[in-house]
């Protein structure tokens, strides 16, 4: 008994009424119980609460003052205790039509109320102004939302209540303090309340007016503690800001969206050494349709101009930072400049404009036009300042203002060439020959020879390299200014030193691509192929090997896989010829090709299954099954097993020359028992013995086999069921072999749940050996099993109780196992009329339920007692019977459960009893059992809180003892829907 109430004491909140600090009690539990594993309090007056003894002992003491006011004490204590969640929340509304400060007691009731999240709901309702926000203000649990590392819902109740009805609500005054209360208190904000701050954010500023002013100012403490993911939501406020209304806004946003970020270099390769490159991490094509439709028709704004210009100087110096930080500039062009073939918009650049950086280039692009056609003064500055960089980027932009510029004459164009080291800079060609090829038409010849003469100054005695740029150059020149002899002078000499040079297409670029379709060469027409192969089988097969597979194919010229499309779309016309490909395959000459052998012969077989085969066709494939497995087995097996996958064995196996080949068997045996009709006797022949194989070998074909054999076990017991029991059932045993059982489960689960005599003698043990093996197979394989289970027990004819199967399954399975199975169940039982459902209650529902209840075979958990709560919804008349059992258990409203909608329209569904018009009282019992130990998350209120609830409830309570319609209403009022009272008892989600 000590060690009883010690453990009581050390676990639970202890308060001692009655009792002096000097009590022998008092003393023992000093003694026994330390003081930090304990919570324990004690009422007493104000002379016994002054004693130093009581801190001693461990015990916290409550002064409550003199005696007489102890009996007042108890009694408030007693209703408080007595108070159901209507009388909470007028307790609430009744302090908030006041204001702060509070008198003693209603500011502890309050602070208790706000710390329990439904009653939280009751102040966010009404609570409102200035005063009531500083009284938040000192909350810990208020405060929690501008904690950085608080991890707390977007639709918090705290958060909704600030951001909607202050940080950015209608009255002026509030939003001033709501951000007042920010600052001065924290400045930070909670990645949820961030989340929510943005979002509403967007609202005020689509609208304008004071309440856009007022949201502008959360924009720099949003952009200040961008959270992760949070970029988006800054990209949506831009959207929502003008280029003229808002300009400072949008500006301070484009800052911060277009600012470069270090990501691992697209050039870096395995084995090399990791590279940085700069990147923007928001939606490039975001920023891109904001600056096409918004700021580039606005820029002959000189000021919106000029401040773009500084946002862009910044970011693209940045980028190269990032770039150079790698350790050697001379290398980050391969980033930043190689992968841009051309600052104006060009083809060469269509697929990757906006990769990396090119979203900067582009602004910088019309800005700096803008600015040459606005603002020529500050356009001349930025050319100057980023020709001076070492940043080829920014350089090539200096030189495409130059050749856009209007201010200037041609000859000074091409002065600016002749002055610059842009001729000579490989990475600047593109700009600096566009450059070229817009002033050479105007220039003077005098202009035009000094920039011959600058082109042949940079050759180099013996430098290939510097001859080549100068016979570039050279034709560049020519091309564009004909009349020039001097360089058709100076081309001519370096053609005479290097004949085998010629122009290149496109001499403006480092590198130029395109795409072309090519479509291969025509192999021949079906006819052609079957022809082949009736000729000489072996050497059409050679043909068809002969092609070359893509890693040693031209371009142009057929594959292997353009052969193969070759012959399917032959057998699929000429299945008969596939006799002949096999014989070739399965000879004792048979090409030393193993993969494509294996691709030809699933070719030739697999066409056996989608045609129509004649008496003499299927013979001959028949008589060619033990062939093909013999060598298939022996020299085509090259797969590496079974993988685990989100596919299941039975879909890998198909597609595996070993499981599509027992598919073709089971084809072929399905047909000879079809044909012989009421003269069959059983299995025989070639494809019982290549079956048998198959089932009987532990090689890696004959596991992806039997799982193909196992999908269609239904089919083989019709057939034989002696064969069947003695050759297929034991794959499926895992008392025989649990890996291989566990593949060939998802093949029979795959394919239904067969006959009630295989289920009854055969296969029921086994579903109940498999159910502790749940999660073992695939991802598909848990719901098939729950699945089939479900179907055994409603429609094999099988009474699951009676046959015992399901009290096993119970006892075996894991908790979501039994949860899966019942919501199943559920799913099915929805299918049958409520006369039909009632049949299953009556055979077997309502015992299991009974038994579950008594633990019997095991305890029943929340989780099953919330997925049987759906079965009622089913049920006719019986309906009473199962609520009853359903409210002797705690259950919820689940996530995924129907039973709102099914009792609110029963009429979507043939045969069913509307409950609410027939069993008003059960319905509402047990909406009200399963509203009470529903959780208050956004998620569930906006499941409960839908129209199917809102056209349920008012005419349900009017049906209702007032007792249900207290009931009802205290956990539509705990959940966040309010049930008004009125003539039809509305009710509204709040």
């Amino acid at each position: 008994m000590t060690i009883l109430v010690v453990r009581v004491f050390q676990s639970s909140t202890v308060l001692f009424i009655g009792y002096s600090h000097d009590d022998t009690l008092m003393e023992y539990l000093a003694r026994s119980l330390p003081a930090e594993k304990t919570s324990r309090f004690a009422l007493c007056c104000q002379e016994e609460a002054d004693s130093d003894l009581w801190r001693q002992r461990g015990i916290e003491p409550i002064n409550y003052g003199t005696h007489k006011v102890l009996p007042e004490l108890l009694r408030k204590w007693a209703k408080r205790a007595q108070m159901g969640i209507l009388d909470h929340r007028r307790r609430v509304e009744a302090i908030l039509r006041g204001l702060p400060p509070l008198s003693r007691e209603d500011e502890s009731y309050l602070q208790e109320a706000v710390s329990i999240p439904e009653r939280l709901r009751f102040f966010t309702e009404s609570a409102r102004g200035a005063a009531w926000l500083r009284w938040a203000a000192d909350l810990p649990e208020f405060q929690s939302i501008f904690d950085l590392r608080a991890e707390l819902r977007p639709n918090d109740l705290w958060i909704q209540w600030f951001v909607e009805h202050y940080a950015v609500g209608d009255d002026p005054e509030l939003r001033q303090e709501a951000l007042s209360v920010f600052l001065h208190h924290w400045g930070s904000f909670s990645p949820s309340l961030w989340t929510e701050v943005a979002w509403s954010a967007g609202r005020p500023l689509k609208d304008g007016g004071d309440a856009a002013r007022d949201a502008k100012r959360w924009l720099p403490l949003l952009i200040q503690h961008v959270p992760e993911g949070g970029k988006q939501r800054l990209e949506w406020l831009l959207d929502d800001l003008g280029p003229e209304r808002d300009q400072h806004a949008m500006l301070l946003l484009l800052d911060k969206l277009l600012e470069p970020q270090p990501v691992w270099s697209l050039y870096a390769y395995f084995g090399k050494e990791a590279r940085l490159e700069p990147s923007l991490d928001g939606d490039s094509w975001t920023l891109w349709n904001y600056w096409s439709n918004s700021l580039r028709p606005n820029l002959s704004d000189e000021t919106l101009a000029s401040s773009v210009a500084v946002i862009l100087d910044r970011h693209l110096r940045a980028a190269h930072m990032i770039a150079a930080s790698n350790g050697d500039t001379n290398r980050e062009w391969v980033g930043l400049s190689y992968s841009r073939s051309a600052v104006e918009d060009h083809e060469q650049d269509e697929a990757s404009r906006h990769e990396r950086i090119g979203l900067l280039i582009d602004m910088a692009r019309d800005t700096m036009e803008a600015l040459l056609q606005h603002r020529p003064e500050l356009a001349e500055h930025y050319m100057r300042s980023w020709d001076n960089t070492q940043m080829p980027v920014l350089r090539r932009v200096a030189i495409h203002g130059w050749a856009e510029r209007q201010d200037v004459a041609a000859d000074e164009k091409i002065a600016k060439l002749c002055s610059s080291d842009w001729v000579s800079d490989g990475l600047l060609r593109h700009e600096a020959m566009r450059l070229a090829a817009v002033a050479l038409p105007d220039a003077s010849l005098k202009r035009i020879d000094n920039l011959v003469d600058h082109v042949e100054a940079g050759l180099q005695e013996g430098d290939e390299r510097s001859e080549w740029r100068a016979y570039v150059w050279l034709g560049w020149i020519a091309q564009h200014a004909p009349s020039a002899t001097a360089a058709e002078q100076a081309l001519a000499a370096i053609q005479a030193r290097h004949p085998e040079w010629a122009p290149s297409d496109h001499p403006d670029f480092l590198s130029w691509g395109w795409s072309e379709t090519v479509v291969p060469s025509n192999l021949g027409s079906p006819e052609d192929l079957r022809q082949r192969i009736e000729d000489d089988p072996a050497a059409a097969v050679r043909h068809l090997l002969s092609f070359p597979r893509n890693e040693d194919a031209q371009w142009d010229e057929p594959r292997w896989w353009d052969a193969l499309g070759w012959l399917h779309g032959t057998l699929e016309e000429h299945p008969a010829v596939g006799i002949k490909i096999i014989d070739v395959l399965t000879g004792v000459d048979a090409p030393d090709d193993p993969p494509a052998c294996e691709e030809l012969a699933k070719a030739a077989f697999g066409a056996w299954t989608k045609a129509d085969l004649d008496d003499a066709l299927s013979q001959a494939a028949t008589e060619r099954l033990p062939a093909i497995w013999a060598t298939g087995t022996a020299r085509w097996t090259r797969d590496t097993g079974i993988t685990e996958s989100n596919n299941g064995p039975l879909n890998h196996a198909i597609n595996r020359w070993a499981g599509y080949l027992a598919d073709v068997v089971l084809g072929l045996v399905h047909r000879e028992y079809q044909v012989a009709g009421e003269g069959w006797t059983g299995l025989t022949g070639p494809t019982k013995a290549v079956m048998e194989a198959m089932a009987d070998g532990s090689n890696q074909a004959s596991r992806h086999a039997q799982v193909v054999l196992t999908s269609r076990l239904g089919l083989l017991f019709a057939i034989d069921e002696q064969w069947c029991r003695g050759t297929v059932l034991p794959l499926v045993d895992p008392k025989i072999n649990l890996d291989r059982a566990i593949r060939c489960w998802d093949g029979y689960l795959m394919g239904g749940i067969g006959p009630a005599r295989l289920l009854e003698s055969d296969l029921l043990p086994h579903y109940a050996a498999m159910a502790q093996h749940l999660g073992a197979g695939s991802e598909n394989y848990n719901r098939l099993y729950a699945q089939r289970l479900a179907e055994v027990a409603l429609f094999s004819g099988i009474n699951p109780m009676e046959h015992g199967w399901l009290d096993q399954f119970t006892a075996a399975a894991s908790g979501e196992g039994r949860v899966e199975w019942i919501r199943c169940v559920s799913s099915a039982l929805s299918r049958l009329s409520s006369s039909d459902a009632d049949g299953q209650w009556d055979a077997w529902m309502c015992q299991y339920w009974s038994d579950r209840l008594a633990s019997k075979p095991r305890a029943l958990t929340d989780e099953e007692a919330t997925a049987l709560a759906d079965w009622t919804v089913s049920l006719g008349s019986r309906f009473p019977e199962a609520v009853d059992l359903a409210c002797e258990h705690r259950a919820s409203v689940a996530e995924h459960s129907k039973v709102i909608i099914r009792l609110c329209r029963p009429n979507d569904q043939p045969e069913r009893i509307d409950h609410l018009e027939t069993h008003p009282e059960p319905t509402a019992r047990l909406l009200a059992h399963l509203l009470s130990n529903t959780e208050t998350t956004s998620y569930q209120r906006q499941t409960l809180g839908g129209k199917a609830l809102s056209e349920m409830i008012p005419d349900l309570l009017s049906r209702l003892s007032p007792e249900l319609v207290r009931s009802l209403r205290e956990q539509a009022v705990r959940l966040g829907i309010e049930v008004l009272t009125g003539p039809r008892f509305l009710v509204h989600l709040l």
